[in-house]
């Protein structure tokens, strides 16, 4: 379905102009072969170029390419170098002859590096690059854009026997059968060191879309549509990287998942710490039964299984009251059975309501927050245990107290960010708004493994590849850099047209 609005938008992630500025450079390399200037000459000694003053400007523009991947071309580049200095040691008449000439020779040189350069890096983004780009997924599992201990085991009662492996719970096929869609919906806006994209954000079965309904608003703080947005000094001040998050992801994922039956839970005695709870007979511990005697009565020394599943598709809104809450809403049918040996009977039915309010903040690399209960009602439908409408609402207010302390207990510790390992959180905020959460962070960048990560994938092209070494027993080049005047850090290493990393030197 076409929506009107992207499901979230990226902001300030990308550098459009690029100019570094390198002092200088020093290239060796073994000469081989003869020329012919008047007389014949052979190539013989080495070679020595020392290129001062280069100074590289590139100009490049992004949009969205026809998978809705990103396409970046290249507008213009300008390589300068201020002087070129050529000395052929041990060359002889070729060396004599370079000497003589050295200005010229010098001159000519200069102008075909500085296209090298050009020429080099313009091909690697327009060819190379968008062939990397248009190869990137534009969908990804739900499993796969999040790291597996976003849901942890959480502890109940702080006994580490009584902790709650949470991804045991739900159904596997939410993780390995949902895809988020990444695609860009418009071609990015570029402003000044800056970029804006907006990506559809659909969750859905498969990848197959279809969300019925679609983002109200993903506008930025302050530029909504429907109102001018009161926001703090935090939402003002510049941050790397802002986040605009509509709560049509998670409702679209919510929506598909209950058109496929997946939001489901089932509970047994083999759930990770929960087993003592699921017993109608208990001595010294706390049990189902001390919330329903009914069940040791009908039913002693059996275990208790607990099954829920959604009655309709749950519903999260993002909202601005009470300075930013996320509010959830869920329909729900509960069957209890009790289980004896190979004998498993259904004892209860009723129907769950829920509507919960959730204040969230992120401290370091984790999510915490809390959660406050606002409705919770049980109501029974069927069942074979005589208990009356006030004890299942007995029942209810004491469920709904343990279920808000459980959540809690896991907010307040905080669930790891699914971040990759290349980021480490600076500084951080959240603020809830009206039908979307603005996310705003200050990150450093793990250099080493970046350029790893880089070297891996982008990089393993002719342009960037070091030649055959068959090919070269006549030819060894080297690219050495200059350190700077002032004893500054010294520049990297450059491989230029025919020029290729063999060594190198300090």
């Amino acid at each position: 379905m076409d929506h009107a609005e992207p499901g979230y938008r990226v902001f300030r992630t990308f550098l459009l102009q690029l100019t570094p500025i390198f002092p200088s450079f020093r290239l060796l390399g073994d000469l081989s072969g003869a020329v012919n200037i008047v007389v014949p000459l052979n190539l013989t000694g080495q070679v020595e170029i020392l290129a001062q003053g280069l100074t590289f400007h590139l100009e490049s523009s992004i949009e969205k390419g026809k998978n809705g991947s990103a396409k970046v071309t290249s507008l213009s580049c300008l390589a300068t170098i201020r002087d070129v200095t050529v000395t052929n040691h041990n060359g002889g008449l070729f060396g004599l002859a370079v000497s003589v000439f050295k200005q010229g020779v010098s001159d000519n040189v200069r102008h075909m590096l500085q296209g090298i350069i050009c020429k080099k890096v313009r091909k690697y983004i327009d060819e190379d690059a968008n062939e990397k780009l248009a190869e990137a997924q534009t969908t990804s599992k739900l499993g796969d854009a999040l790291e597996s201990n976003a849901l942890k085991m959480i502890s109940v009662g702080g006994e580490e026997k009584a902790r709650i492996d949470l991804s045991s719970i739900f159904d596997p096929a939410l993780a390995s059968k949902f895809f988020i869609d990444f695609r860009l919906k418009e071609h990015p806006i570029c402003v000044d060191n800056t970029v804006e994209l907006a990506s559809w954000g659909e969750i859905s079965y498969m990848g197959q879309g279809d969300t019925p309904f679609g983002p109200v608003d993903s506008s930025w703080p302050g530029k909504s549509p429907f109102k001018t947005n009161l926001v703090d000094s935090m939402t003002n001040k510049d941050s790397m990287v802002e986040l605009v998050v509509s709560d049509f992801l998670p409702n679209s994922l919510l929506y598909h998942a209950y058109v496929q039956r997946l939001i489901k839970v089932l509970l047994t005695p083999k759930t990770k710490g929960v087993a003592s709870f699921l017993r109608t007979t208990c001595e010294g511990s706390f049990c189902i039964s001390d919330l329903a005697p009914q069940l040791a009565e009908q039913y002693p020394n059996s275990t208790v299984e607990l099954a829920l599943s959604a009655t309709r598709a749950p519903a999260i809104l993002f909202s601005e009251k009470n300075g930013g809450t996320i509010s959830i809403s869920m329909g729900a049918l509960v069957v209890v059975f009790a289980v004896n040996g190979n004998q498993r009977r259904q004892v209860i039915v009723v129907d769950l309501d829920v509507v919960a309010d959730a204040k969230l903040s992120i401290q370091g690399h984790n999510v915490s927050g809390s959660v406050e209960l606002r409705k919770f009602e049980l109501k029974r439908r069927t069942g074979t245990v005589d208990i009356s409408d006030a004890e299942i609402d007995d029942i209810g207010l004491l469920v709904s107290q343990l279920a808000e302390n459980l959540l809690n207990g896991l907010l307040v510790n905080g669930m790891p960010l699914p971040l990759p390992h290349v980021l480490r959180i600076k500084n951080s905020n959240i603020n809830v708004l009206s039908r979307r959460m603005h996310i705003q962070v200050d990150v450093d960048v793990d250099e080493r493994r970046l350029s790893r990560i880089a070297a891996q994938t982008f990089f393993k092209t002719p342009q960037f590849s070091d030649p055959d070494p068959a090919n070269m027993n006549h030819l060894r080049r080297m690219v050495r850099p200059m350190p700077f005047l002032d004893s500054r850090q010294q520049i990297s290493q450059f491989n230029f047209n025919n020029w290729s990393t063999d060594s190198a030197r300090k």
